[in-house]
């Protein structure tokens, strides 16, 4: 960071992605649906929208086809008038926030295939575990139950692996074993 004028001059993530400048949009498709708002959208468009924003956040703003870039009124319980943002502003919104989101960090997830094979070197490297130490996969394991922390992780497609080694749980990409 530069100290007096508070600029990022560099960081690791998308290379696309300039942190002195966060109202761009980078990618070119969802920007030409911004820049199109009020014309109808298309199949492609609304595919793109619901993949990158997710198909319930989209949901109302797609769902007469067309992005409305014009603030709406609407009365509150009061019986106030109020202004609501265009379609077209909720999506920018929208936009920003999932090029800006880092899902590393702010997501719960499973440990990726690729992720499985850093911890498992980690740990063999760290001496935490041998190669052939046992873990027994039941499917589901729960962590801090009975707390407001509780949440259960499961194996993909809920199966079972029984009994296994770090070659065993790599070979069947247990998510269990490296929980």
């Amino acid at each position: 960071m530069n100290v007096n004028t508070g600029a990022v001059l560099g960081m690791a993530t998308v290379p696309q992605l300039d942190p002195n400048d966060p109202y761009n949009i980078t990618e070119p498709k969802l920007q030409a649906i911004l820049d199109n708002a009020g014309t109808a959208l298309t199949e492609d468009d609304i595919s793109v929208l619901q993949s990158r924003l997710g198909q319930d956040a989209v949901a109302d703003i797609i769902a007469d086809g067309v992005v409305n870039p014009n603030e709406t009124k609407s009365t509150d319980e009061e019986g106030n008038e109020i202004d609501v943002p265009s379609e077209k502003s909720q999506l920018q919104g929208m936009i920003r926030e999932a090029e800006w989101k880092n899902k590393a960090v702010t997501e719960l997830y499973y440990p990726g295939s690729v992720f499985k094979l850093m911890t498992a070197a980690a740990a063999l490297d760290s001496g935490l575990m041998g190669a052939d130490q046992q873990f027994y996969c039941g499917g589901d394991l729960t962590v801090f139950p009975n707390t407001e922390w509780e949440h259960s992780y499961h194996c993909a497609e809920g199966n079972t692996h029984g009994w296994l080694d770090m070659a065993g749980a790599l070979n069947h990409s247990c998510n269990l074993y490296f929980i």
